[in-house]
């Protein structure tokens, strides 16, 4: 068997859970999804093993908001796509969720030279575990300048469901 996958983003807005088609770069996110499964729903060899959806939210907040939020939107788009293509298994579709990305965070702050005391940012981050502390320390470097940057130009792109589309399809070329 040969496995292939396909992945979307979906964006939602600032504490919000549910999918708003226009919103963002979401119409192009859902015509990707679309495309991915009218493909393999015309192909009689082709079968989903699975799709994963890992649920995030942006880490500013409680951190037990974010937490809901992100396992809110990792349900709300199994609900989207078991409404909208009902021919899939929604056996197959697992929720993920995935809470607060800091991951994402550290990586668009390393990348963004504009972003005011970003080495100290970055410090904080790396050097506190505790997510309400960073996001204390955070808001209070430099008088919250750096925390302002990272509200207005960054927080955006990390509230989001990554959609993740696994599906088999058998070698082309004959067992030996």
């Amino acid at each position: 068997l040969r496995e292939e996958s396909g992945r979307a983003y979906l964006d939602f807005p600032l504490n919000e859970t549910i999918i708003y088609p226009e919103y963002r770069n979401n119409p192009a996110e859902l015509a990707k999804i679309k495309r991915s499964i009218d493909l393999i729903k015309n192909d009689t060899n082709v079968v989903i093993s699975h799709i994963d959806i890992h649920g995030y939210a942006s880490p500013e907040g409680p951190y037990s908001n974010n937490e809901r939020l992100a396992r809110q939107r990792s349900t709300a788009v199994k609900g989207y796509l078991v409404w909208k293509y009902p021919h899939l298994d929604q056996y197959r579709i697992h929720p993920r969720p995935q809470g607060e990305n800091w991951r994402e965070l550290r990586r668009l702050i390393a990348a963004d030279n504009r972003l005011p005391n970003r080495k100290e940012v970055l410090q904080i981050i790396d050097r506190t575990p505790d997510a309400d502390r960073c996001k204390a320390l955070l808001r209070k470097l430099d008088g919250g300048r750096s925390y302002r940057y990272i509200q207005e130009k960054i927080l955006r792109y990390l509230r989001n469901a990554a959609v993740c589309m696994v599906w088999v399809r058998p070698d082309s070329l004959p067992a030996l």
